[in-house]
């Protein structure tokens, strides 16, 4: 049994090499380039939209989920935008295309960051989370091979997305595939939920404008969520380290 486990690590993937790689190395000196700025400003950006925008939904999901869709792509401002097109309140065309942008417009710097960096990107978001090492050891070759086919099921499988994208942009995946499986696979996922949303229909709608009604009081719980959740990953990162 010891045999087996010792020829196990003694085969590492190019992923976990370089997850091994850079927490033994000391740090280099970095040479900033416009490309860098640009591509790891864009991924630093949906961060930073995905905590600003939440403080949006309480006012928006009542009153303009179109918009909700367009700046933050989540499932419930489709919902509520497919309900408020069943009512006539806006075009089902149109919370169908904001939905398609809101959700995959800044996934493409994740594939440049791919692209860009290679196996240190993956190993940036795989390093403290075993299981993502395992699935991108397994996945290496499919993605080389059907990442455009990755990408369009990217809704419905159990890989992280991000991965998948990271994953695509490493394996050398033209921009113009990404950009056109990218785009089917978000469709996919948009018409399926602003589909619900207009099956159900007015009962969403008399949903969101409560959930308006009291936004304040909506707002304010979720920065005390937000708070809570960052204070719990902020601990666990920090236990990390000196577990190791």
């Amino acid at each position: 049994m010891l045999v087996a486990d010792e020829s196990v690590d003694a085969e590492e993937t190019p992923i976990e090499a370089a997850i091994d790689e850079i927490t033994a190395e000391e740090p280099e000196e970095w040479h900033t380039t416009i490309g860098d700025v640009l591509c790891i400003g864009g991924i630093a950006f949906t961060a930073v939209r995905a905590i600003v925008t939440l403080f949006f939904v309480p006012s928006l999901i009542g009153s303009n989920p179109v918009l909700l869709e367009f700046l933050r792509g989540s499932g419930t401002s489709m919902l509520t935008a497919g309900a408020f097109a069943r009512d006539g309140r806006t075009s089902l065309v149109l919370a169908i295309i904001a939905g398609i942008v809101g959700l995959g417009l800044l996934n493409v710097f994740y594939w440049w960051g791919g692209r860009r960096y290679g196996n240190r990107m993956l190993a940036i978001y795989t390093q403290y989370n075993p299981r993502y090492r395992r699935w991108i050891a397994r996945s290496e070759k499919f993605l080389a091979r059907w990442g455009g086919v990755a990408l369009i099921v990217q809704y419905f499988q159990p890989i992280p997305n991000v991965l998948i994208y990271i994953g695509t942009g490493m394996s050398g995946l033209s921009l113009r595939m990404f950009v056109l499986c990218n785009t089917l696979g978000c469709a996919l996922w948009v018409g399926l939920m602003v589909g619900l949303g207009y099956a159900v229909g007015h009962p969403a709608v008399s949903v969101a404008k409560k959930i308006s009604h009291y936004s304040l009081l909506v707002t304010l719980g979720l920065i005390v969520v937000a708070f809570i959740f960052a204070f719990i990953r902020a601990a666990r990162m920090q236990s990390r380290p000196e577990a190791s």
